[in-house]
């Protein structure tokens, strides 16, 4: 009498199953009539590389774009997932652009520099303690100096940033 054991070929993947890819892409179904977005993990069975589909829904659900996160063996199949929908949710670009956004003075250098061009082009005397400037007509040539030195401190500033 012999023994007939029917094995699957895969089980799916563990939770805690150590992984080596996740991708996200938008593809066609298996009937070629609409975008579906579909998650594949990539995971160790029997020392092959094993690929599991996952099939997350139709691709217009989703605004972020087609990822792929390589973990080569330094995640599990739930933390790779958690990490996949984090990205999808967009909250860490958010978050990196509102940190940038606060610590930047980009903006208001910028005004700064305006604000200084208006008064050369204004004419805009200057009175105090270390002397007088007086205008009493529009100069190209002060505009000229203006700029000229505002340029000069702006490289300089940048080679004191690469240095």
């Amino acid at each position: 009498m012999t023994l007939n054991i029917i094995v699957p070929k895969h089980y799916p993947p563990r939770p805690n199953e150590a992984a080596y890819l996740l991708r996200e892409t938008n593809e066609l179904n298996k009937a070629k009539r609409s975008l579906r977005r579909y998650q594949r993990i990539w995971v160790n069975r029997n020392d092959r590389l094993a690929v599991f589909q996952h099939d997350l829904g139709p691709a217009s659900d989703f605004t972020y774009p087609e990822l792929q996160i390589p973990a080569e063996w330094c995640h599990t199949v739930a933390e790779l997932q958690a990490i996949a929908e984090e990205v999808r949710s967009g909250k860490e670009l958010r978050d990196l652009f509102e940190e940038k956004q606060a610590s930047s003075t980009l903006f208001q250098d910028w005004l700064n520099e305006v604000e200084r061009n208006r008064q050369v082009m204004r004419n805009r005397s200057v009175f105090g303690v270390g002397g007088k400037t007086q205008r009493n007509g529009f100069s190209t040539a002060a505009l000229d100096r203006e700029i000229a030195a505002a340029v000069a401190a702006r490289r300089r500033k940048n080679e004191q940033l690469r240095a």
